[in-house]
């Protein structure tokens, strides 16, 4: 699995496949590399777009994990499903 610079081309490749938010040696290396401000723009924006998907994701099942959470509190309340 590639994940890191590829000194042959420069460009960072991060797998469509692996999860930012998941990966703490990703983090770290995006961290390094946003430090280094070796990214470019066009890698800036592609990283943009992907963290505003990934946030988006983590929100709906963030909502879904409540909902359900808020059934089960009803249903332990109240007795009915």
């Amino acid at each position: 699995m590639a994940l890191a610079h590829q000194p042959s081309s420069g460009r960072l490749y991060i797998p469509e496949h692996m999860s930012i938010g998941n990966n703490e040696s990703l983090q770290a290396l995006l961290c390094t590399e946003l430090k280094q401000g070796t990214l470019s723009a066009k890698q800036m924006d592609d990283l943009q777009t992907r963290c505003c998907r990934e946030l988006s994701e983590l929100r709906q099942e963030l909502d879904t994990l409540l909902e359900e959470l808020r059934d089960w509190l009803r249903v332990r309340r109240t007795g009915c499903p």
